[in-house]
């Protein structure tokens, strides 16, 4: 498991990190709100540090009044600095899952040899 002690500072590093208030959105954010990005709803943060700069990958839920959940997406945010972040849009969709029916839930990339694998679970059928 000591692999996954930078993973475990480096999200307590994003969770303390408060942006600049021109950083998406509101310029005094409500208590309990997320702390960094602001511009849409996101669950499931996954960081991965990369030639210094941070990636944070989340599930973008769209859920509307009375739904529990929405996630029809994957989106990425980058970082140099934890504090200006650039929103890389949409990366993935259920839909590119053939088998996939719904639920952008938790996923994670990992770099290895050169190539980046994304690890998402999905709900089939």
């Amino acid at each position: 498991m000591p692999r996954l002690l930078p993973y475990a500072a480096l999200a307590a590093a994003i969770a303390l990190a408060a942006p600049a208030p021109r950083s998406y959105g509101q310029a005094n954010p409500k208590p309990g709100e997320n702390p960094i990005l602001r511009d849409v709803f996101t669950a499931d943060p996954a960081p991965l540090v990369y030639k210094d700069r941070v990636y944070l990958y989340v599930g973008h839920d769209e859920a509307k009044e009375g739904q529990m959940f929405n996630m029809n997406d994957w989106r990425c945010y980058s970082s140099s600095d934890l504090k200006n972040w650039t929103a890389h849009g949409p990366i993935m969709q259920v839909r590119d899952f053939k088998w996939a029916t719904k639920d952008a839930w938790a996923s994670q990339v990992v770099a290895r040899n050169g190539k980046f694998y994304f690890y998402a679970a999905v709900q089939e059928g």
